[in-house]
């Protein structure tokens, strides 16, 4: 089937490796609108972005080395007493819509757990002058890829069951 959304989410692959070239301004204000299109429970929309792109700030948080990193946190008092925990929902939501967003515009990039490990948690929240009532659930490290970039197959028919667990086609 053609059709380039499709396209956009089968071809996009984690990238490790970056060249040293910076972010052009446009491009990241076009992925934090994509990150802020996602959904969100009863439309909370509970995250908030860092981007990251001072060397001394990178050095604490960026794995990889890429040119830019946003922060995808989670403000705990955007979320409601029952059902709490959507929060990482939303922002993982988000967190994918930076992702294809950035592989749309030419771009690589990778996803990078912070939230629940305690210690990564608190050297993040350290690094970027986070506020308590803030979780930092990843960072996305993003920049253009330093080589080819090829995508792997992930399909596989056994995770797909049909009107009840196991039943097949």
């Amino acid at each position: 089937m053609e059709n380039p959304v499709l396209e956009n989410m089968m071809t996009r692959a984690s990238v490790r490796k970056f060249t040293n070239q910076p972010v052009e301004e446009e491009i990241i204000d076009a992925m934090l609108h994509a990150a802020m299109a996602a959904p969100s429970a009863v439309n909370k929309q509970p995250w908030h972005f860092v981007v990251v792109t001072h060397p001394s700030v990178q050095a604490n948080i960026n794995q990889y080395r890429s040119p830019l990193s946003i922060v995808v946190c989670l403000d705990t008092t955007k979320t409601m007493q029952m059902g709490k925990e959507w929060i990482l929902c939303d922002g993982s939501l988000a967190s994918e819509n930076i992702l294809l967003a950035a592989h749309a515009l030419g771009l690589g990039g990778i996803w990078t757990a912070v939230f629940p490990v305690t210690d990564i948690m608190q050297r993040v929240s350290k690094a970027i002058a986070l506020p308590d009532n803030m979780i930092p659930l990843n960072v996305i490290q993003i920049g253009y890829p330093e080589g080819e970039v090829k995508p792997t197959n992930k399909w596989n028919p056994d995770n797909v069951s049909y009107d009840t667990f196991g039943r097949k086609k």
